[in-house]
């Protein structure tokens, strides 16, 4: 089973589907790949009107709509197919099934990247130049028994930290450290 928390996942199947109910809406299913393990998103498409939180008024279907756009649907109900492969973050919560059982499900899809936005160059420069001293004097304290991170080279091989020929603070704009 899929850890409660935050976790990246990648959609493996997609499917607009409708309960047995007389009464019921049209739900997109999704399932996510988490690892070697997977874990799954039911979106209605109810007309029925949040009544609190940031979302109150809007409509279930409505939110549903926007989770699926900001994950890479364009809108066609015919093709829920296009979602196939999308990656993005997903909170998966833990509840108990009909018997009392634990089964993990997703809570939330979070859209790409709404945490913050990649940091410019200058910015990157600036960072370098305010924190070096800092640093230098970390790695200077840092035990020799801690190994040292594996870093891509040019042609994106692995190589071991400070024996490749790419500086990826150069191509920022920053100096390295």
């Amino acid at each position: 089973m899929v850890p409660a928390g935050k976790h990246r996942g990648r959609v493996i199947e997609s499917e607009l589907r409708k309960a047995k109910k007389e009464d019921a809406h049209p739900y997109v299913f999704l399932r996510f790949a988490v690892g070697q393990e997977s874990v799954d998103f039911f979106g209605s498409f109810s007309p029925k009107v949040i009544e609190q939180g940031k979302r109150k008024g809007q409509r279930v279907g409505d939110l549903t709509a926007e989770t699926l756009v900001n994950l890479g649907w364009e809108g066609d109900f015919n093709k829920f197919s296009e979602l196939l492969g999308a990656e993005t973050e997903i909170v998966v919560e833990h509840e108990p099934d009909q018997e009392g059982r634990p089964y993990a499900k997703v809570r939330f899809i979070n859209t790409p990247m709404s945490s913050g936005t990649p940091v410019e160059a200058g910015d990157v420069a600036g960072l370098a130049k305010s924190f070096r001293a800092v640093v230098v004097e970390a790695k200077k304290k840092r035990p020799a028994s801690m190994p040292k991170r594996a870093t891509a080279s040019a042609s994106g091989a692995s190589e071991p930290a400070g024996g490749n020929e790419y500086d990826d603070y150069a191509d920022r704009g920053a100096e390295p450290f």
